[in-house]
């Protein structure tokens, strides 16, 4: 196995996903795992698939496997990249870090896609990831995949609270993953379990699946998060130049109002949100390389978040409106500078009138920046 690696590797690719890694060893005797009622896993527990996953998930010997791989890739200048789709606690996946950070560079933390669109939560979870992975060690911000249901569907398509999920996923210290179709708010698709072309629904078809999505939001059919990108709203969505075929799976009933054509040309669309705050990361060291530290604000914890991103001279400060009303938040900044924010039409504070208060609208998100510490 690492000879296939190096043999990739010597060929110049930059690294691996490495797919439910935390599967890869199984217990020496080939014991059974026991039955369980859990269907999807979590961040509790690993079981999934009516499986109580003890003998052949996270075991110790997949563990020291992450270290061997990551001495492999150790071998390559410039430097290579391993990335771990793994599951469990975020004290377990820890592990794949290895004791030294010396395992892989990163894993999925695949938490903040089950979280609700609440800031207490976020601000619980934020606490826990910063506690768990500090630096050097690196976390990921994760709000979908091949996997699990689109965000935005889970969102109820609400485009300004996708915006303030993705602000959050940009300026957070760590490394942002974006699944396809997400920076232009592409939907599920519904699809029955008795037509899925995927293998998991095809063997649970006999599953009420109605009723499975509507009390958890999970789907036993992933074809509801594979659909064919939405490019235009030409047949097929432009994924395919030839409108004699059909695609694979079908495309999504929104692909002539939701398209990257479309959204390219509107300023307030989720695709040209997601282009400004790529750019401000860009254009700002602190929000790639500066240390988090959250501002409480036990009055109002409730209803936004805020936190600032430091870097030698260089102080960020978000903020995030939760709520559906309009907030009025003291800011420590003198005349700070506005880098961004989710309302298109805002681009620039008021310095004049500025006395350290700053309005935030319903579902808007900020950044501000103060040069000098």
């Amino acid at each position: 196995m690492f000879n296939i690696m190096r043999f990739w590797l010597d060929k110049g690719v930059d690294g691996f996903r490495l797919d439910i890694l935390h599967a890869i060893y199984e217990d020496e005797q080939l014991t059974n795992d026991k039955f369980s009622w859990t269907i999807i896993p979590s961040d509790k527990k690993v079981d999934t698939l009516f499986h109580k996953h003890k003998y052949d998930l996270n075991l110790p010997e997949t563990f020291d496997f992450a270290l061997e791989l990551r001495e492999v890739m150790d071998e390559y200048d410039p430097e290579r990249f391993l990335v771990g789709e793994v599951f469990g606690s975020i004290e377990e996946i820890k592990k794949y870090y290895g004791p030294d950070n010396n395992g892989l560079h990163m894993c999925f933390l695949f938490e903040f896609a089950s979280t609700p669109f609440d800031s207490k939560k976020y601000i619980s979870l934020i606490s826990r990831i910063e506690k768990a992975l500090p630096f050097p060690f690196t976390p990921t911000f994760v709000y979908g995949n091949h996997d699990i249901d689109r965000y935005i569907s889970l969102l109820k398509n609400n485009f300004h609270k996708a915006k303030i999920l993705a602000t959050m996923q940009l300026t957070l210290r760590g490394v942002p993953f974006i699944y396809y179709g997400e920076e232009i708010g592409m939907p599920n698709v519904r699809f029955k379990l008795k037509t899925s072309e995927d293998p998991i629904g095809r063997k649970f078809s006999w599953f009420p699946m109605p009723q499975l999505s509507r009390l958890i939001g999970f789907s036993l059919t992933r074809d509801r998060c594979r659909t064919p990108m939405q490019w235009n709203d030409d047949k097929n969505a432009g994924f395919s130049s030839n409108i004699e075929i059909e695609p694979w799976l079908k495309v999504s009933d929104t692909f002539e109002k939701i398209n990257v054509k479309k959204e390219q040309k509107n300023p307030a669309s989720l695709l040209n949100c997601y282009k400004k705050l790529l750019r401000v990361r860009k254009e700002n060291i602190a929000l790639q390389e500066g240390e988090l530290q959250l501002i409480e604000h036990e009055k109002l914890e409730s209803k936004y978040i805020s936190y600032t991103r430091s870097y030698k001279t260089q102080k960020i400060f978000i903020y995030l409106n939760f709520t559906k009303k309009e907030l009025l938040i003291k800011t420590p900044i003198e005349k700070p500078e506005l880098l961004f924010s989710t309302l298109s039409n805002r681009n620039a504070l008021n310095t004049e009138a500025y006395d350290g208060n700053i309005k935030l609208a319903p579902l808007e998100g900020i950044i501000l920046k103060k040069n000098k510490i």
